[in-house]
This record gives C-alpha cells, sequence and structure tokens, in this order.
C-alpha cells in the first residue's frame, strides 16, 4: 500500500442549490466520503472534506492534472491509499472505489471506505507472528498444527530443518516417519478427533540424513465455537536417551507410553525429577515448569504404608535395577487409586547410572498380590525372613503357615495368591497335602522348595502334578525371590465387578453440552419440523440449521434422522 499525501485543489464543502445535479442529494447524505468528477471539475461531500492528508478548494473547479483522483478514477482495480497531513500525523488507510455515474463516462464518483482498523490489526497480526516465529525457532521443540485428518499446515524451522525443506514448506508427517508409525499416528488422530481428548504417541522421527531418535508427540485439540476439533496443536520431544533406558528395562509385554502417562528424567544423584513433556504435571503434583521436584516431598502423594517402598526406588535403580512399583494413592482421585512408578537406569557409565528415567502411569484399580508360604515340617526362618523383606520391595504380600493342616483348613476362603510349599523332608507329606488341596493348587501357581536330596522320581511328579518350579533349599536366595515372582505373576486375578449401567443416564450424557441452537435445532426435530421450518421459525438459513443438525448427529453418535430421534426419545431429553 503506497503511501500518499494528497492535496485534491479546487474543493470545498456545500453546493449551489440551483441547477444541482441528480447525483448530488445521495452523495452529500452519505456517511462515507464521497466525491464526484463532473466534465473536469470535482465536487464533494463534507466527509471527504475531513479526511486528513486531504488539501481541499473550491468546489466546482477544475481538477488539477497532478491530483491523486486522476490515478484512482484510472486504476483497473480498487487501490488502497494511506493519507496523513504530516509525518507525525497519524496515517489513515482506505479503499478507493470508483465508478461511472448513469453510465457517462465523462462523471465519475469516488468513495473512499475505511481500513484503518483492518490493516493495524493485520500490522499487529504479522508483528506478533513474526515474533511467535522467533520464538517457535528458538524453542527446542517440533512444533506443528495440523488438521483433525491429520495434514499439517504449519510447522517451526526446527521441523523443516530436519525435513529437509524450504523456509515457505509445510514438512509432511511421511517426510520424517516410516509408513507403519504413520498409520498408527493417524489411526490415533481419528480416534481422539472423535473424543476431543489430548494424546500423546512415541515413534522414531529420522532427521534429513541422520539415524531415527525418538521422539513423544503430544497432541492437543482446538476447539471451533461449536466444541468441534478445529484442529491440533502438536510439539515432539526427543527421548532418544530415554527410550533406550526404557526399552532395555521394559517387559516384553510393557505397553509404550501414552497420553495418560508422563514421562521423566531424574538427577544422577536420585533427588529430584524433572516431567519430559510436562503437559500432565499437574496432574501428579509437580512442581511448575522448570523446576524439579525433589523425589522424596513427591512421596507424601503415596499412603504410608507404601513410601518405604517409594524412598528406596532411586536408590535401588543407581545399584542397576530396573524397578515397577505399584503405589497407592494417599488421597484416591475419581479415576484412580494409584500410580505404576516404572524406573530404570539411564547411560551406564562404569557401573554407574548417568540419570534415572521413568514414567508415572495411572492405576484405575489397586489389586494386592499376595504368595502364602506353607511349612511341611521344619523350616529355615531366615530364609522366610529373607523372602518376607525381598517380595515386600516388589509390594507382594507373604503370609505364612507353620503347618499345613493350618493352611488346608482356609485355603479355600483365600485371596487368589501364589502357594510356596517348604517341605525340606521326605516329600511323602507333601504329597499328601497335595492330594487333599488337589482343587486349590490346580488353580494357583504354585512352587517347592525341599532339599538337594529330594529323589529324581519325586521332583518329576511334583512337575507333572503342575509346579512351577522345584528348589533346593541350599538353591541362592535370590533365585527362589525369583521364582516366587514368576508364580505370584500368574495367579489369576479376580474381575472387578461390573458396575450395573443406567442406560437412560449414559444416552443422557451424550446430549450434555450441546449448543443452545443445537437444542433448538433438536427440539424443532422432535416436533416434526424439517431443516426449512426450522430455519424460519429461528430466523435462520435452511444451510445453517443443516450444519447444526449434523454437528448434533456427530455429538450423539446417532448415524440416521431416525436414530438421533430415537436416541433423543429413549434418553427422555428435555430442553
Amino acid at each position: 500500500m503506497a503511501r500518499t499525501a494528497a492535496t485534491l485543489s479546487g474543493m470545498t464543502g456545500g453546493f449551489d442549490p440551483a441547477g444541482d445535479p441528480p447525483w448530488l442529494a445521495w452523495m452529500t447524505h452519505s456517511p462515507l466520503p464521497m466525491a464526484v468528477v463532473a466534465q473536469g471539475k470535482v465536487y464533494f461531500n463534507d466527509a471527504f472534506g475531513e479526511i486528513e492528508g486531504l488539501d481541499v478548494g473550491l468546489s466546482g473547479q477544475q481538477l488539477p492534472a497532478t491530483s491523486p483522483l486522476h490515478d484512482w478514477i484510472r486504476a483497473p482495480l480498487p487501490p488502497e491509499v494511506s493519507l496523513a497531513a504530516s509525518d507525525s500525523s497519524p496515517v489513515s488507510y482506505w479503499q478507493v472505489q470508483t465508478w461511472p455515474v448513469d453510465g457517462a463516462s465523462s462523471t465519475h464518483a469516488i468513495c473512499l471506505v475505511p481500513q484503518t482498523r483492518r490493516v493495524l490489526a493485520e500490522q499487529a497480526l504479522q508483528t506478533s507472528e513474526e515474533a511467535l516465529s522467533a520464538l517457535m525457532a528458538q524453542t527446542p521443540s517440533l512444533l506443528w498444527r495440523c488438521t483433525p485428518s491429520g495434514t499439517p499446515v504449519w510447522c517451526n524451522r526446527k521441523v523443516r530443518d530436519m525435513a529437509g525443506v524450504g523456509d515457505d514448506a509445510v514438512a509432511p508427517w511421511h517426510a520424517l516417519m516410516v509408513a507403519e508409525d504413520l498409520d498408527r499416528l493417524l489411526e490415533n488422530l481419528a480416534a481422539h478427533t472423535h473424543d476431543r481428548r489430548p494424546f500423546a504417541v512415541h515413534v522414531p522421527l529420522s532427521a534429513k540424513d541422520t539415524a531415527a531418535h525418538w521422539h513423544r508427540l503430544q497432541f492437543n485439540p482446538l476447539f471451533d465455537t461449536s466444541g468441534t476439533v478445529s484442529s491440533w496443536a502438536v510439539s515432539g520431544v526427543d527421548i532418544d536417551f530415554w527410550h533406550r533406558g526404557w526399552s532395555i528395562g521394559a517387559q516384553e509385554d510393557a505397553e509404550l507410553p501414552s497420553g495418560d502417562d508422563l514421562i521423566w528424567r531424574m538427577d544422577g544423584d536420585g533427588s529430584a525429577l524433572r516431567p519430559i513433556g510436562p503437559s500432565a504435571r499437574h496432574d501428579w503434583a509437580l512442581a511448575p515448569d522448570g523446576q524439579p521436584t525433589y523425589w522424596e516431598e513427591w512421596c507424601a502423594l503415596i499412603r504410608a504404608e507404601d513410601r518405604a517402598q517409594a524412598f528406596a526406588m532411586p536408590e535401588r535403580v543407581l545399584a542397576g535395577e530396573t524397578v515397577r512399583l505399584t503405589l497407592q494413592l494417599a488421597s484416591p482421585a475419581t479415576d484412580r487409586e494409584g500410580v505404576l512408578v516404572h524406573a530404570f537406569p539411564l547411560g551406564m557409565r562404569e557401573g554407574v547410572p548417568e540419570a534415572i528415567g521413568g514414567l508415572f502411569r495411572p492405576v484405575a484399580r489397586i489389586v494386592e498380590r499376595r504368595a502364602y508360604w506353607v511349612r511341611i515340617g521344619e523350616g529355615n526362618d531366615d530364609l522366610l525372613d529373607y523372602q518376607k523383606q525381598t517380595l515386600a520391595m516388589d509390594q507382594i504380600r507373604l503370609l505364612s503357615f507353620n503347618d499345613g493342616g493350618t493352611f488346608s483348613a482356609v485355603a479355600r476362603n483365600l485371596e487368589p495368591g501364589a502357594l510356596v510349599f517348604e517341605a525340606p523332608n521326605d516329600p511323602a507329606r507333601l504329597f499328601d497335602l497335595l492330594g487333599g488341596l488337589e482343587m486349590v493348587a490346580s488353580k494357583l501357581p504354585w512352587v517347592v522348595i525341599g532339599t538337594h536330596n529330594y529323589p529324581l522320581e519325586a521332583i518329576v511328579r511334583l512337575m507333572r502334578m503342575g509346579a512351577i518350579d522345584v528348589l533346593s533349599a541350599t538353591t541362592g536366595q535370590r533365585i527362589v525371590a525369583e521364582s516366587i515372582r514368576a508364580a505370584v505373576a500368574k495367579t489369576p486375578q479376580p474381575e472387578p465387578a461390573t458396575p450395573v449401567r443406567d442406560e437412560k443416564a449414559e444416552l443422557r450424557a451424550r446430549f450434555e453440552g450441546l449448543t443452545k441452537r443445537e437444542q433448538q435445532v433438536l427440539e424443532g426435530l422432535l416436533q416434526g419440523g424439517t431443516n426449512k421450518t426450522i430455519a424460519i421459525n429461528l430466523k435462520l438459513s435452511p444451510r445453517t440449521v443443516e450444519s447444526h443438525r449434523a454437528h448434533l448427529m456427530d455429538r450423539v453418535g446417532a448415524k440416521s434422522l431416525a436414530d438421533l430421534l430415537r436416541i433423543a426419545a429413549e434418553a427422555d431429553w428435555r430442553r
């Protein structure tokens, strides 16, 4: 837009009533600045003369050849001009509209349409975008915005540099990841666009000409005024160092961290942790961004009985151990009773971890794990005490019975758990006990701790009866503990009680959050109205009603109009 200090000489306010032209009335009363050039002479209204930067003379005088009005009239497209009385005066912005009057090529009307607010807003937006772009270029995260279907529409410079695309390009997903990971990402996008919840995925991203690094991509929904996901804001954090530790220490059946998990890294001294991608830090009562959370302070969230295990976690990991603890919260939330803490060594150097990696995963329901130590004959108290302490570190409660008869009397009423039979003497007494416990022993995993002189045929018989392991009393205590852990892992857990479903309440919940317009459209549909009749009643266009109806059906999960009316009737919906 060119800045023009316009001087329109030969113009003044007012007209001679005698012989006023027909266009005078509408030009005079127009609230917009207007001028008319007729037969080389210029006339204008009061609004035109009030514009700063226009020096006007007498009305009805010849239009000077140097006047910018000549250029405005001849412009093939409506020009935009900026006007100011001086360099220090505020600038105003205008769009110039011109047209011939009554088809006469010698008479042209000129109207100035104010554009100052729009231009200033665009300038402010451009300045903000430039500042945001500079900020985004400095952030250590990869940043995207993508459509609900997954098409990237914006990315920061770090993404462009990683994908090897130009400054004006938007890096597509397939430039950074393999097809299998891209398919998984798009499946997550489709599912969460429907339920409108944030989520996270862990995927390897390949920078141009470099090896792939694992990243955590956090997707947060952006909504339009109707509550529909209009786009996704995405941040990517390099977690390759963290993921290497996870891969070494994770169990075979361990799921990759998801959006409900919070992953973190702890200092090498085991004192403080910092979240990685801290979107869920508030859910776990962690310190504000940029500040460490000291482990012993965080453990105040845990039930007092479990805190000793939690306090000991960093020391165990720094000794090279991978630890998985399920801790009960001191104040359970509505959606969780506890937290799974998975912690593992990071970057071993001379046998000592450089740091600790880990995650918090919410646990909806705490199920106590148990093992029953059944002693037959004389036992080894030191072995039993050691196992109680060792298994307690993994939150396995070891209950002991000093004779088989006492255990037999209560066996059928005990909570599910693994069985450990300590039978150091002649195995005949053990076979008698197992005969009476046939139903129990067949449903629960069990191990036997005997002596080194157990006959081979007795060991074979026990294994055929279903024993997971038959160990000698001289076996190392750590091996015994591992065998018991394996048996506990095979213990069938009771199914959680199935809550009684309130189907009407579930259906009603689908209608929560409807906008006022959506409620009005639904009410009209229930009364038998069509898009056209509802539009007339609500003073809307049929197309707008159709749009509200589509959003309404999507929110409620209706596949057709008949399905929508059925669901509303079954939910007993009332506005």
